[in-house]
Formats: structure tokens, sequence, C-alpha cells
């Protein structure tokens, strides 16, 4: 199934990438092969992820605990220009993957922290959960 999907890989539009790379993570499946073919052709069209397709992919690649460094830079500088439309569990989902995997960008988590404050209020448990150990991790 991976070797397959490696081979269409430039058929997968962005959408597709995030979802492929969902669907291995939630099967514990780490094919780095795989893994490292999804982070290149993301890497290439980063600027067309929607900032689920970022929150998604970032989540996946630390669920299998792969970083993939580029990768990371990549959704973390995209992430930054869109910032102020993360929701709640887009903040949480994306600290909790940078965490995990230990990447620290300080200009992201900055950036984090500005719409995090003014909407503490609109954060569940779990995303408050998540938020306040990822912060603690990094």
């Amino acid at each position: 199934l991976a070797s397959a999907a490696i081979g269409r890989i430039i058929d997968f539009g962005t959408q597709g990438l995030a979802n492929k790379v969902w669907a291995f993570s939630k099967l514990s499946i780490s094919n780095l092969p795989l893994l490292d073919a999804i982070a290149s052709a993301s890497v290439a069209h980063i600027g067309e992820f929607t900032k689920q397709n970022l929150t998604n992919t970032a989540w996946a690649f630390a669920a299998v605990a792969v970083l993939n460094g580029p990768l990371m830079e990549s959704i973390s500088s995209a992430a930054l220009r869109n910032m102020a439309a993360y929701s709640p569990q887009d903040l949480a989902n994306t600290v909790w993957s940078l965490a995990h995997l230990a990447f620290k960008d300080a200009p992201l988590l900055n950036a984090m922290a500005s719409p995090v404050v003014p909407h503490i209020a609109q954060f569940d448990h779990q995303a408050l959960a998540n938020t306040a150990w990822s912060l603690s991790k990094l």
C-alpha cells in the first residue's frame, strides 16, 4: 500500500497528502520512504495547504514520532502567515505536534500566544490541557 502511494504521490494534491499521512499515522504505520515522499511533496506545495491540512500533517508526523525538519519548518512558516484564522483546536493540535517532536520554533510559538490569550475561554478542557502540556515541554 505504501509503495503504491509513493508511486502516485504527485497525483494526491494537498488534501490528499494530508489525508494519506493522517490515515497512515492512525494505523501507526511509519513507513519512512512514504513519509519522506509525502514530506517532500508537501514542502513543494506548502503554500497551497489549508490550515487544517497544515495542522493534520504536523499532527500525523508527530503521532508516528517522525521529525522531518524541512517539513516542520515549512509548516511553521505557513502557519505563521495564517495564525489569526486558527481555532483553539488548531492551535492546540499544532503546539502538541511541535512539542511531541521537540521542534522548537520561537517565532511560531510567539505568534501562537497572541491568539491564545484572548480566546482562552473558548478552549475546551482537552485543548487547554494539551496546550499547557505542550508549552511546558517546549
